[in-house]
């Protein structure tokens, strides 16, 4: 499924016709967005490269729709619109503690259409990072922090072809090896070495299914030769991926990662009972 399409949910026209703008310059359609999920992501949301949300009313209990979105996208850019009065300190206080949520006023100045553009395109461009995090991100029993940004360093260095070992990302952390290794969770969470190769994998498998091409071939535009791509799939104990349909792929990739999150969490609920 590609990732092309900019979701919105704003009440002032003003806000509309800007958005719109944006996204026709960005090659972006846009698609109002109703937030009813419910549990599940809807194809426009998992579709969607950013959701661009407003807080017109003022109503903070709207947020709880955010958070509901989050839990379906946990990595999807948004952007919420806070309203210029009384209260919307507060708001953007709350809404600031929602994880990937960045807030702004309302859209009324020449430099806010500029912020727009580069928030879209940036948006667009890493949409592939984002959405191979997700599938990360939805095998563990809880994320931690430090496993969460682990992730995005990794998949930040291997979208850019730039070197992602565990000493790369533990500097870009800002920590030693040695206190990466002492905050590292336990088992079931695999050692940080063994994620970094999951992570390389799965965004092959992600872009693979986005541009109907298998991850063998997108390894090679990362630099990775035949015997190397055989090497990363074999430490993680897969099957031969390239005889299959790039969506059949993804789901190989995505069934066996999760696989390993259950055997192992099985394994530790047994020695501790």
């Amino acid at each position: 499924m590609p990732f092309d399409a900019v979701l919105f949910s704003l009440r002032s026209p003003l806000d509309r016709a800007n958005l719109l703008a944006a996204a026709r310059a960005a090659g972006l359609p846009a698609a109002e967005w109703l937030g009813d999920g419910e549990g599940y992501a809807t194809r426009s949301e998992l579709r969607a490269v950013a959701i661009i949300w407003d807080l017109d009313d003022g109503n903070p209990a709207r947020l709880g729709i955010l958070h509901d979105l989050r839990a379906r996208r946990p990595a999807l850019p948004v952007l919420l619109l806070l309203p210029v009065r009384p209260g919307a300190i507060s708001l953007a206080a709350q809404a600031g503690r929602i994880p990937g949520v960045q807030v702004r006023g309302m859209w009324r100045q020449p430099a806010d259409a500029a912020f727009l553009g580069r928030f879209l395109r940036d948006a667009h461009d890493r949409a592939p990072v984002h959405r191979t995090l997700e599938e990360l991100l939805g095998a563990p029993p809880d994320r931690p922090l430090v496993l969460t940004r682990f992730l995005e360093a990794v998949l930040d260095r291997q979208s850019k072809d730039q070197p992602a070992t565990v000493g790369h990302i533990a500097a870009d952390l800002g920590l030693t090896l040695r206190r990466l290794r002492l905050r590292w969770p336990p088992p079931p969470c695999p050692p940080p070495a063994q994620l970094a190769c999951w992570a390389e994998i799965m965004l092959f498998a992600v872009l693979g299914a986005a541009d109907k091409r298998t991850p063998n071939v997108i390894a090679k535009a990362f630099g990775r030769d035949e015997k190397s791509f055989a090497r990363l799939r074999q430490r993680l104990a897969l099957p031969p991926l390239g005889a299959h349909d790039p969506a059949t792929t993804l789901e190989i990739v995505r069934a066996a990662y999760r696989e390993r999150w259950r055997r192992d969490t099985l394994v530790g609920q047994a020695t501790a009972s």
